[in-house]
């Protein structure tokens, strides 16, 4: 946990009672001028059977429908740089190292309909 957990909200998903996945997210002006996704965790033994892509496109919904935000940016990691192109992310940056791990900055906007 960190002081940001206070203002975010919190996703998970469970089976069973028991918290299989996790995202984080946090409102606009937070972390950066655009409300953010992070710590986006699935349990080793539920990978491979889409929780993940679930938790982050309802991560992304509540953003836009609920919170009423038209951009949602992110710090991935490197590696799954074509998992969120699929949502419609895009990079905003070159690969950089947090906590020792190599991160790319990526937006997500809502497309506008005219």
């Amino acid at each position: 946990m960190d002081s940001k957990d206070e203002n975010a909200y919190h996703l998970f998903g469970e089976d069973q009672g028991e918290v299989v996945g996790y995202v984080r997210i946090l409102p606009k002006g937070i972390v950066y001028k655009e409300a953010a996704i992070g710590r986006v965790l699935t349990k080793q033994t539920y990978r491979k059977k889409g929780l993940s892509l679930e938790m982050v496109k309802r991560a992304i919904d509540y953003i836009l429908d609920d919170i009423g935000e038209d951009a949602i940016r992110i710090s991935a990691q490197a590696y799954l740089l074509k998992f969120y192109e699929g949502f419609g992310f895009e990079k905003t940056s070159d690969v950089y190292l947090e906590d020792g791990i190599e991160h790319i900055e990526m937006l997500y906007k809502r497309l506008s309909v005219e």
